[in-house]
């Protein structure tokens, strides 16, 4: 399984779980970023058997790949990832969770995707390993488009192609919502 289709599989998995858990009667949406991010790295961690760790520091991705200098803390100052995978104590991979409804827009994702983009740039002119990025999704039904829709525009946004992930229906009906994953480039 790849590690966008494990970030989407569960991220889908947190979701459902969390909503049974907590009797979510309204909407999915509910659910903290950082619930779907720890469920998400300790499922990567049990089934995949990756050594994945919330909550990783930009700055230290970069220390622990032989980056340095003193634009690092200007630039990247206390920012982390909302997970990162690691490869024998080596970061491989950064991950950042988003929610994307009626008031948190597609364009939204556009911050996280500049933070990992800075990170690779930061790597690639300092002739270090460059990690992988990637967005994962939980993308909902609005008032004014439904979800796949969303997926294009954020298709668009980020200029990449976003798989569609799997429909599943709110528990209180009448709208979809669908968690994706996307590796950017």
């Amino acid at each position: 399984m790849t590690v966008e289709e494990a970030v989407a599989k569960f991220g889908t998995d947190a979701v459902i779980k969390y909503r049974k858990q907590r009797a979510i009667r309204k909407a999915e949406t509910a659910i903290p970023e950082g619930c779907l991010s720890l469920y998400i790295a300790s499922k990567l961690i049990s089934d995949c058997q990756q050594d994945a760790r919330v909550e990783a520091s930009y700055p230290k991705i970069l220390e622990q790949l032989g980056a340095s200098g003193a634009d690092i803390t200007r630039k990247f100052g206390g920012q982390r990832a909302d997970f990162a995978i690691y490869d024998h104590d080596v970061p491989s991979a950064v991950i950042e969770i988003k929610i994307i409804d009626e008031g948190r827009p597609p364009a939204g994702v556009i911050n996280d995707w500049k933070k990992i983009v800075l990170l690779q740039n930061r790597l690639r002119s300092s002739g270090r390993p460059i990690v992988f990025g990637y967005i994962g999704a939980l993308v909902c039904d609005t008032a004014r488009r439904l979800s796949a829709r969303t997926i294009d525009e954020l298709g668009r946004t980020l200029e990449l192609s976003v798989p569609p992930g799997t429909e599943t229906e709110a528990l209180s009906g009448g709208w979809n919502w669908r968690f994706v994953c996307i590796k950017l480039a």
